[in-house]
């Protein structure tokens, strides 16, 4: 489960001070990163699947994408709105070329069982 400090905060209403808006850049970075470590340290410990990494990075990216979209909507809805169209594309590729993968690990272990009960 993602800790997520800053999601369902009201967006702010002014774009703040630049030492404020500093700020909250440096904790979504840091928020980014601690959950991508944490992510890094349960594969390593737990063998975790590369399809399970791939979606929990995933999620871990568009939780901070998001922030950052909607922080860019404050300062400038046309760009936000820009922002969070390119960002449902790229998703939608993703989420494509993950759901590919799967479907391709899942034809290589049938296809590895067929070859191994027609060995038997």
């Amino acid at each position: 489960m993602l800790s997520t400090p800053f999601a369902g905060t009201a967006p702010l209403t002014s774009l703040g001070s630049p030492q404020t808006r500093r700020a909250h850049v440096a904790s979504i970075g840091k928020w980014m990163e601690r959950e991508l470590v944490k992510l890094r340290t349960e594969e390593e410990r737990k063998g975790t699947s590369e399809t399970h990494v791939l979606k929990a990075a995933r999620a871990i990216y568009s939780v901070a994408f998001r922030e950052v979209t909607r922080q860019v909507t404050v300062a400038c809805a046309e760009w936000g709105t820009l922002l969070s169209k390119i960002f449902a594309v790229h998703s939608d590729l993703l989420d494509g070329m993950i759901a590919e993968r799967e479907r391709w690990l899942l034809a290589e272990a049938a296809a590895r069982v067929t070859q191994q009960q027609a060995a038997d």
